[in-house]
């Protein structure tokens, strides 16, 4: 005789699975940690833009020249300023941004802006007279600045026969350090047509075209 087993009266309750409650606790408490993880800092969030990478000094140069050769000067102005802030005591980079800022000069409109210009091209070429006192590209391009600033201010009225004699001797002490800087002599030889001192700057002009052909034939 089969004898069925009796039905319980009322449903038996299931007994609780101990793993799985220590599982929910594991994740609660790492979801926790997770969260204050973010919140500091530590953990960047998910889908979060990753930071622009910082553009190299040479980068920024580059850009400059570049604009430079099309005409654009404000921006090739705007990507040496770049560079600066980059390495400070980069000596080309100032040499170059007071040469664009002193041809800029002669883009704007009125006399108070030309003179603000040239007067932050002098405070470049400043910087690079600090970095390198003995530098002949440095004195010779402090020449071509106080030359265009004198010019600029006697066309505003003024008459600073001062700050011609101190581009002259910028550029004097440019030729002692090296007697080569083609550069160097053109300057002089342009601050010597403003003092009008035609018999020296026919000479240097001479020298300079000289040696000039002479460089460009040993090419």
């Amino acid at each position: 005789m089969i004898v069925k087993p009796r039905r319980s009266l009322f449903h038996e309750k299931k007994r609780s699975n101990l793993y799985r409650v220590f599982l929910w606790i594991c994740l609660i408490l790492a979801g926790i940690w997770l969260i204050n993880q973010v919140d500091k800092g530590a953990i960047q969030r998910p889908f979060q833009a990753s930071p622009t990478p910082t553009r190299s000094i040479n980068s920024y140069k580059t850009e400059g020249d570049a604009s430079f050769t099309a005409g654009q000067l404000e921006e090739a102005i705007s990507a040496y300023q770049e560079a600066t802030t980059i390495n400070p005591d980069d000596i080309d980079v100032w040499v170059e941004l007071a040469r664009i800022q002193t041809y800029s000069s002669n883009l704007l409109t009125t006399d108070a802006q030309r003179l603000q210009r040239l007067q932050e091209a002098l405070d470049s070429i400043d910087n690079a007279v600090l970095l390198a006192p003995d530098e002949s590209m440095v004195h010779a391009t402090r020449a071509f600045v106080l030359d265009w600033l004198w010019s600029a201010t006697l066309l505003a009225g003024q008459d600073p026969k001062t700050m011609l004699a101190e581009a002259e001797q910028e550029a004097t002490r440019a030729l002692q350090l090296d007697g080569q800087n083609v550069l160097g002599m053109a300057y002089y030889s342009e601050i010597m047509i403003d003092q009008q001192k035609w018999s020296q700057a026919e000479k240097t002009i001479v020298t300079t075209a000289l040696r000039g052909l002479r460089e460009r034939v040993g090419k």
